[in-house]
């Protein structure tokens, strides 16, 4: 408990100092939530703010607005582009203002991405003429505004706007547009809801617009199809657990590794503003399936009785292949990064020094998943601490070697991750230390107090006339005997 309650301080401590030597645009902007929809002109908010704050200079102003459908056709006529660059013959320049031309000249397909249903040259000029027109009527329309990012030349000013603008919600909800004075409403009756924003390249700019309805939507669905996959898993380890006690271990490790990438695909579901929201909601979908897979089904899918019993087949020895399989788990998938084989397979033999280049980039990695990675080792330790104690040894061992694999990845393999603010370690500490800590000290008082592993009842209790007579019985290999 005192180690934990230090951890805490210690990451909250060291969290406030990296934010306070690193100087970012964040520090000086600030975010409209609830503009009016037809507030579009970026020097109308200028006026704004600079005449009800004194020394006030904006360097920037960002109007978001409800164009989600163009921003994505956009990026999808982009992406084609550039596919079709990839595929001209390095003795061609590309020229994007021919590309009927380029589409003629493009190389065939390789055998992979024939296979994985990607765009020969012919059809990626298809979809970016089908694109050009969809964008051409798309600019036509008149968008509603649904943020503004707002950025000062000093940090005082952003200081000062924000706690200008910082009513309490039950001033808002008992006085209304009244809680601020009429020269802090904009156009003397929007009250403005103003806060601090997210790094710049961590906006999702496309995910803006939506409700509260549509993303209370989103969440139901993405909530169902968590469970779901924990139902699959689950059965998977009880299949697996039929046969032997290893083969259980190595599937919870394999559906571990696994489960992140499905999560990823159930994300796409959701909108969030920010990539910070979004590690976050990864981070609760992971955390939960994982402490699942690693710890609670493993112990609902043992008899009650075999808790404490000696041999191959019990819980013991499975919680002891768990912690084996994770552990040997740790450099076989460090091995099996298939960044290698891109920078040193594909990358010297690529066509052209782009294609090459893009070849170096690294492997993608989520901040959500190795935070998971690590809560989950720990959780598994308190759920059986009071029964397997060697399980802090053998945590503390896979830290080690996670953080020294972890730490080559980032420096030589991993590709740099945005900038996305500290929501997953804000929410790790509040919720998952809090959570973890509170299930430890329960968990080992009921355990010492009670300790219901020994099988041992009153010798006094009445037996019913049911139990009497000749029964069969069956072993967790389902051999049966009589009993009688």
């Amino acid at each position: 408990v005192i180690s934990i309650t230090l951890l805490r301080k210690w990451s909250r401590d060291k969290e406030k100092e990296i934010d306070d030597a690193e100087q970012t645009a964040q520090d000086y902007s600030v975010c409209v939530m609830n503009p009016p929809k037809d507030a579009r002109d970026p020097e109308e908010w200028r006026e704004f703010f600079v005449k009800n704050f004194e020394d006030c200079q904006i360097a920037c102003c960002t109007i978001a607005v409800d164009n989600e459908e163009l921003v994505r056709a956009l990026s999808q006529r982009r992406d084609y582009l550039l596919q079709l660059e990839m595929l001209t013959p390095c003795d061609i320049k590309f020229n994007k203002n021919n590309l009927k031309e380029m589409a003629e000249v493009a190389l065939p397909l390789s055998l992979y991405k024939w296979m994985t249903a990607y765009y020969n040259g012919k059809q990626l000029y298809k979809a970016i003429v089908e694109l050009d027109k969809k964008i051409e009527d798309l600019s036509h329309f008149s968008h509603d505004c649904t943020s503004v990012f707002l950025s000062f030349e000093t940090e005082a000013t952003q200081q000062a706007v924000l706690e200008a603008f910082s009513t309490r919600n039950c001033s808002k909800f008992c006085c209304g547009k009244h809680a601020l004075p009429k020269n802090l409403r904009f156009r003397g009756k929007h009250l403005l809801n103003i806060v601090e924003p997210a790094e710049p390249d961590s906006v999702r700019w496309q995910d803006l617009d939506e409700t509260r309805l549509q993303k209370a939507c989103q969440l139901f669905t993405t909530t169902i199809l968590t469970i779901a996959v924990i139902g699959f898993g689950g059965y998977a380890i009880l299949v697996a657990r039929r046969q032997s006690p290893w083969l259980a271990a190595m599937t919870v490790s394999f559906l571990s590794k696994a489960s992140p990438y499905a999560v990823y695909y159930i994300m796409e579901i959701e909108s969030h503003r920010s990539e910070g929201s979004k590690a976050a909601s990864q981070f609760t979908k992971m955390s939960l399936i994982r402490w699942m897979y690693t710890a609670i089904i493993t112990s609902c899918i043992e008899p009650f009785i075999f808790t404490l019993q000696e041999g191959e087949n019990y819980l013991i020895y499975g919680i002891y292949y768990i912690f084996f399989s994770e552990l040997m788990f740790i450099p076989l998938y460090a091995c099996m990064d298939t960044g290698n084989l891109y920078r040193h397979y594909y990358g010297p033999r690529a066509p052209s020094q782009k294609m090459m280049n893009l070849n170096f980039q690294g492997t993608a990695y989520e901040l959500s998943e190795r935070y998971t990675d690590m809560t989950k080792f720990l959780f598994f330790t308190f759920y059986y601490a009071a029964i397997f104690p060697s399980g802090f040894l053998w945590t503390a061992a896979i830290f080690v070697a996670k953080y020294l694999f972890d730490k080559y990845s980032l420096l030589r393999v991993w590709s740099p991750a945005p900038h996305m603010g500290s929501q997953i370690a804000i929410f790790s500490r509040k919720y998952f230390f809090t959570a973890a800590m509170t299930f430890y000290i329960l968990s080992m008082s009921y355990t010492f107090a009670s300790f219901p592993y020994d099988n041992a009842c009153p010798t006094s209790s009445q037996v019913s006339e049911d139990y009497i007579g000749n029964h069969t019985a069956y072993t967790v290999d389902d051999d049966s005997g009589d009993v009688v």
